[in-house]
């Protein structure tokens, strides 16, 4: 919901969705600081109610990528420093592909496209180690571009 808040927001269409969307953001961010042990379980649910979900699961039970990825989303939608110290910790997972199991890739993605990170937001640590973040990112992306498997014939 950040990142729709952040998408609409200034929009003249739709100025009333980016408030509710960085409102609804807020809201589960906070929800899910109270509550970090409540991890989706498709199958759990299935027993509980029907009809079943089967577009599949999310593979993991570990939500610190989710939580990466939407304090980032805060902190380029607010500024507000709380969210960029929340996401510094949590920086550390590694990164992969973007998938349902590890959204830590989008987190970084978020960060890379919105330009100087290290600008008025964060202090001088935090910067340092965002930069160290995104250096290994696009290495990264720079070698899955290189690969056999992704080179065109």
């Amino acid at each position: 919901m950040a990142l729709a808040a952040r998408i609409y927001k200034g929009n003249k269409d739709y100025p009333a969705f980016a408030e509710q969307a960085q409102k609804a953001a807020l809201a589960a961010y906070h929800w899910a600081e109270l509550n970090p042990e409540a991890v989706y379980d498709q199958d759990k649910k299935n027993k509980e109610f029907a009809p079943d979900v089967t577009t599949g699961t999310y593979g993991d039970n570990d939500a610190s990528d989710e939580h990466l990825w939407a304090a980032t989303e805060l902190f380029l939608l607010t500024g507000d420093e709380f969210f960029l110290k929340a996401a510094q910790p949590l920086r550390e997972r590694g990164f992969s592909q973007p998938g349902w199991g590890n959204v830590t890739g989008l987190a970084m993605y978020s960060w890379i496209t919105c330009g100087d990170v290290t600008g008025s937001y964060a202090s001088n640590e935090i910067a340092i180690n965002w930069n160290a973040s995104l250096v290994s990112l696009l290495g990264w992306i720079d070698a899955e571009m290189k690969s056999p498997t992704n080179q065109s014939k």
